[in-house]
């Protein structure tokens, strides 16, 4: 091997290696603050990051809320991490109706992550709300993720691996276990 490919050989991998270092190097909060940037440039007005749940290191669902014409909107983001940074590659928004106690959104995740095919989330109104139940036709029963967010503002989801969620049931709760309101496709 001469001496020039010998050279050309090592430069390549250390730019390979200083590529790989800053790709890595990037923390969670430089990607939410990445991940913030592009949603809010969806140009949605008066657009607020509610939640960014990171599935893994490339891939992520950041809920948002937003405003038009005094109407409120809640949506779903799906991001992918790629060579140059993140990008949006799917997601949804819906109005959230002032009397409903707490919303209820599908998307389908196949298209947009390798593992993950389900979402159901939404946006809950009523603070009495503590917790929400996924029930399946099969008859499973899942409890969804709840998360708060800017002091008092709720907000549920759960993601599922391949399980059809269809016509499933979903259950709001309170902390004691009363059912506050249900929704069913």
């Amino acid at each position: 091997m001469s001496n020039k490919l010998k050279i050309l050989s090592i430069i390549g991998i250390v730019l390979i290696g200083i590529g790989i270092f800053w790709i890595s190097s990037l923390n969670s909060t430089e990607d939410e603050e990445y991940i913030e940037e592009i949603v809010r440039s969806l140009q949605q007005s008066q657009s607020d990051i509610a939640h960014i749940e990171f599935l893994d290191d490339h891939q992520a669902i950041a809920f948002y809320e937003w405003q038009n014409e005094g109407e409120d909107h809640f949506g779903k983001a799906t991001l992918k991490k790629e060579i140059l940074g993140w990008e949006i590659i799917g997601g949804g928004t819906a109005q959230v109706d002032a009397d409903e106690q707490f919303g209820r959104g599908f998307i389908d995740l196949r298209k947009a992550f390798t593992s993950y095919t389900d979402l159901l989330s939404g946006k809950i109104s009523n603070p009495a709300i503590e917790r929400v139940t996924v029930a399946l036709e099969n008859g499973k029963e899942y409890e969804a993720e709840v998360v708060e967010y800017q002091g008092q503002e709720k907000l549920w989801f759960y993601l599922t691996k391949g399980e059809d969620l269809s016509g499933a049931k979903v259950t709001a709760l309170t902390s004691e276990g009363e059912e506050i309101a249900l929704t069913q496709d």
